[in-house]
This record gives structure tokens, C-alpha cells and sequence, in this order.
């Protein structure tokens, strides 16, 4: 029996992407470095130690981890501000989950601070109470250890978990341990796969 719907990243609730690529150019700007929109976009979606490791193979330019974090925040945060929308139908469907007493986690390699700020500008910090964020891991995906802490923190089996997340390759180590999956593609895809595995 399903019990929990853990979503994998931020993505798969609003699209907080076009802030923060504006923010870190912004940085780049001021730091001199110079990279392809392909080789910016490419960095998306990686944990931010490995984002600092191949900007530095890039550019040459190796940033210090908080300075970098700091300075992109405090300019995609300013951005967000007002801005920054849940997907269209996130909140019917965490209130039909609610009614289902099924528990809604997340599990980010983002800061667990600017996860808990998107959460609030879209307004749906209220169904999560339990996230893991990049403060809590030792080992990025694809390593399972996020899930594992997921799993650990919810006190559940993979088997009673549905894994979301808008990378295929992510949903890999949640198969692996039993849990059911959805590549998030927009709202009405989502709930009605959910529908079918509930």
C-alpha cells in the first residue's frame, strides 16, 4: 500500500530554472567566466560541489562553495520574489493525497534553505514535513544515498513509496529499491499516473 509520494527535486512543482540561470549569469558577469548557454544549462540539475567542479574545468575559475551559493541565492531569491509559481494543479492534487493520508516528502541535492524558499513563495510548504537536502548527504545521485535517507526518515519501505522526478536517469536508484516511479512531464501527466498506482 502506498503510503508516500516523495518528489526528487523543486522541478517537478514549479519551474524556479530561468531565475536561477539569470542569477548565476549574473555571477559569471562579475567573476569573468565565460560559458556556451549549452555548457550553463548543462550544469542544471547537478548537485552544486559537482556544478563548482566542472565551471572550474571549463572556465579555470574554481569558486569557493559558499561565496558561489551566496551570491547566486541572493540574486535568484530577489527574482523569485513574487514571481515564482507552483505548476498549475499541484495544490488540488496534494489535497487530494492529503485526503488519502498519503505523507508528500522531498528529497533535493538543493540547500535545504532554498528548497524551503520555493516552498513558501509557491505556497505549498504545507504538505511537506519531512525533506533530505545536500546538508544531509555525503553522495550525489546516481548514488542511492538520498533515498536511502529518505526512506529512513519516513520509517518506510521502497515498496510503500511512488518516486518523482523530472530525469529518467534518477528514477534508477528508487526502482533499485522497490519504490514505484514517474518521470514528471507536467500536472495532468503526473496525476494520472498517480491515479493508476494508487
Amino acid at each position: 500500500m502506498i503510503k508516500n509520494v516523495i518528489f526528487g527535486t523543486t522541478r517537478t512543482l514549479c519551474n524556479p530554472l530561468p531565475f536561477i540561470l539569470k542569477a548565476r549569469n549574473k555571477v559569471f558577469e562579475r567573476h569573468n567566466v565565460k560559458l556556451t548557454n549549452d555548457e550553463s544549462n548543462a550544469l542544471v540539475g547537478k548537485a552544486l560541489t559537482e556544478q563548482l567542479e566542472e565551471i572550474h574545468k571549463l572556465s579555470g575559475i574554481k569558486f569557493d562553495w559558499d561565496k558561489f551559493s551566496k551570491e547566486t541565492k541572493e540574486n535568484s531569491n530577489e527574482l523569485m520574489k513574487g514571481n515564482l509559481k507552483a505548476f498549475e494543479g499541484m495544490e488540488s492534487l496534494f489535497e487530494e493525497l492529503k485526503e488519502k493520508r498519503i505523507e508528500i516528502a522531498i528529497s533535493s541535492q538543493n540547500l535545504k534553505e532554498n528548497v524551503l524558499f520555493y516552498l513558501k513563495e509557491i505556497n505549498l510548504d504545507k504538505y511537506f514535513k519531512k525533506m533530505i537536502t545536500i546538508e544531509d548527504l555525503e553522495k550525489f545521485r546516481p548514488h542511492p544515498q538520498i533515498l536511502e535517507l529518505m526512506l529512513k526518515k519516513l520509517e518506510q519501505e521502497g515498496k510503500d513509496c511512488i518516486y518523482v522526478d523530472v530525469k529518467k536517469e534518477n528514477l534508477v536508484p528508487a526502482k533499485k529499491l522497490g519504490m514505484k516511479t514517474i518521470l514528471f512531464e507536467n500536472p495532468e501527466q503526473l496525476k494520472k499516473e498517480l491515479k493508476e498506482l494508487l
